[in-house]
């Protein structure tokens, strides 16, 4: 348990991605020795529309129908570990900048340490803009595991 009086909370960031999988499993293993929570955090990707008079039929899913379906996904995927693990957990969608979303939120509840993994599913968005992984370490008030 944490100084507070609570279980130890973990902040895992979640993508879907093999390395975020892999701090996943990791976070999962610690909940399971300290009796921590996990909160699952995701930030929703912005959508992108292509406006041009062949293409308007063609915007694809609309915010609230991709957040849904993460949701879904976050359920259902990212959480089996945590459920086959008996780890008490928490779902969170979030919008914004990707590291600053996750910061803020996992600051606002009091999270112990925040876990993540070093390369995500931005590719090409990640090398313009800086990893998620670098900015979190760079600006984070609070301990941060990066698994590789």
């Amino acid at each position: 348990t944490s100084d507070k009086g609570r279980a130890m909370q973990l902040f895992v960031c979640v993508d879907g991605s093999e390395s975020a999988e892999r701090a996943l499993a990791w976070a999962t293993d610690l909940a399971t020795r300290l009796h921590a929570t996990v909160v699952l955090a995701h930030v929703v990707p912005d959508p992108v529309y292509v406006v041009a008079p062949e293409t308007a039929a063609m915007l694809g899913p609309m915010p609230h129908e991709i957040r849904e379906r993460l949701a879904a996904v976050a359920e259902h995927d990212w959480a089996a570990p945590l459920r086959r693990a008996g780890v008490d957990y928490d779902i969170v969608l979030l919008d914004g900048p990707i590291a600053h979303a996750l910061l803020d939120e996992a600051e606002r509840r009091g999270a112990d340490l925040v876990v993540l993994g070093r390369r995500g599913l931005s590719g090409v968005k990640s090398l313009i803009l800086g990893s998620v992984s670098n900015q979190v370490t760079h600006h984070s008030t609070l301990p941060v595991v990066v698994i590789p």
